[in-house]
């Protein structure tokens, strides 16, 4: 007969689906299936997270005083021509190398 350590009480028990003494299941298929759907859950629960910095110039965007919403919005457009253009750039090379 095969026994086993118990990982939460550590006695030791016969070869059976959960603990006797303290009723904590051994890992089994179902444990393992009910932990892969509590992460998925819990991801599709998490928000989608932006780089910090657009955190920070989205913040800025909607600040109080007239000076640093407009430098966000400066900001903020810089780095929208940014991407145009290295998206541009590489739309480009695609198509070249096509």
């Amino acid at each position: 007969m095969i026994t086993r350590k118990c990982l939460k009480c550590g006695i030791f028990t016969d070869n059976s689906t959960a603990c006797k003494n303290c009723l904590e299941p051994f890992i089994t298929e179902d444990k393992i299936k009910e932990e892969i759907k509590k992460d998925y859950e819990y991801r599709q629960q998490k928000s989608v997270d932006e780089f910090k910095f657009m955190t920070f110039v989205n913040k800025l965007t909607i600040h109080k005083f007239l000076v640093v919403r407009l430098f966000g919005n400066i900001l903020k457009s810089i780095i929208i021509t940014i991407f145009f253009i290295v998206s541009l750039i590489a739309y480009l090379i695609a198509l070249i190398a096509a």
